[in-house]
């Protein structure tokens, strides 16, 4: 009885080493998956910029007068390192310019002008859109479906072929809640997708766009355009601009005093930043630094900073134009930046 008993508790001593044993194999295994799960990187590591243009001439029937009708679809994209969409954000530009900028037809379509997403329920779609939604609460379900999806599964989506060339969204999950033409807005969310560039992880993207008439007039003709700048930025969980992307589109027209067009009509408007070197801002710039250089080094110098610093930047006026005077940007950045900084500061206030 006794052995019986010694052997009992040799038996009882080794079972209980060998779960010891186990339970620290099973924690170590633990603490190993965690360590793995914190090396994974996880969150928007890339934000893209894009925009899809065009503009149309026309005759305003009341009077015979010509006018350009412009329309810049706009995309803010974030994506994770497996080009799925982390955060998307879409709005649309379409302005009319003819030469009497003063008229009260033009007043009333132009001063003041917001985004179709800034219009919202006033935009006025909802009579005619045969869902009775809004562009404001389209886009959104538009956007909200994009979420998760790798680009070119968002680019390949199912559409079908409307008047003009429209696509309508054919998805089974949007086809009672969308029913605008997003062909523009693909376009402007692939180009955003080719023009991404890194950034470390950032807890909200924003999009902004400030649109603005330009007019001048000498001799007996008259030059009109439209001045639209677009922002987009990333920030971290204290508000601070993790990375900003910054582009304006700039045309105008020649009409004469009879209201006719002088100018042919560019159906695809390019941006600043596409243009590069094409642009032709070096030579006069004082400094020697084409558009896009020196947009890439205002960027820089967003980079850190808050909505107040941005609304508190240094300016001068040159030549009517609100040029930066900071100290880390007079020598490097002599272009007009006021409406770049509502657009900034738009951008920051709409991130999400």
């Amino acid at each position: 009885m006794k052995n019986f008993l010694i052997i009992l508790a040799i038996v009882l001593s080794l079972s209980s080493v060998s779960c010891s044993n186990y339970k620290k194999d099973d924690s170590d295994s633990a603490k190993e998956i965690k360590i793995d799960l914190k090396k994974k990187t996880i969150g928007t590591k890339k934000m893209g910029l894009g925009y899809k243009s065009r503009s149309k001439s026309r005759e305003l029937e009341e009077d015979k007068e010509e006018a350009v009708d412009f329309s810049i679809a706009v995309a803010a994209i974030g994506m994770d390192d497996e080009g799925k969409i982390t955060s998307i954000s879409i709005d649309d530009v379409s302005r009319m310019v003819d030469s009497d900028i003063d008229s009260e037809k033009s007043k009333s379509l132009n001063e003041e002008y917001r985004t179709k997403k800034e219009a919202g329920n006033e935009y006025g779609m909802k009579e005619y859109s045969g869902i009775g939604r809004e562009w404001h609460e389209q886009i959104k379900s538009f956007e909200d479906w994009m979420m998760g999806k790798k680009i070119e599964d968002v680019l390949n989506m199912e559409y079908k072929e409307g008047e003009n060339g429209k696509k309508i969204p054919d998805d089974v999950d949007l086809v009672s809640s969308v029913t605008i033409d997003v062909g523009r807005y693909l376009d402007a969310i692939e180009n955003a997708s080719i023009n991404a560039e890194e950034i470390k992880s950032a807890s909200k993207i924003g999009l902004g766009i400030l649109s603005e008439i330009e007019s001048s007039d000498e001799d007996n003709l008259k030059l009109r355009g439209l001045e639209t700048s677009f922002a987009a930025v990333a920030l971290d969980s204290e508000g601070k601009i993790v990375k900003s992307l910054i582009d304006v589109i700039d045309k105008k027209y020649l009409f004469d005093d009879e209201g006719e067009l002088e100018s042919d009509v560019d159906e695809e408007l390019k941006s600043k930043k596409s243009l590069g070197d094409s642009y032709g801002l070096k030579e006069y710039s004082g400094i020697k630094r084409e558009w896009y250089e020196q947009i890439g080094d205002f960027s820089e110098w967003t980079r850190g900073r808050t909505a107040d610093e941005i609304k508190g930047i240094k300016m001068a006026k040159v030549k009517d134009k609100s040029v930066p005077r900071d100290t880390d940007l007079i020598s490097s950045v002599t272009i007009s930046i006021s409406n770049i900084q509502k657009a900034l500061l738009k951008a920051i206030e709409n991130s999400k």
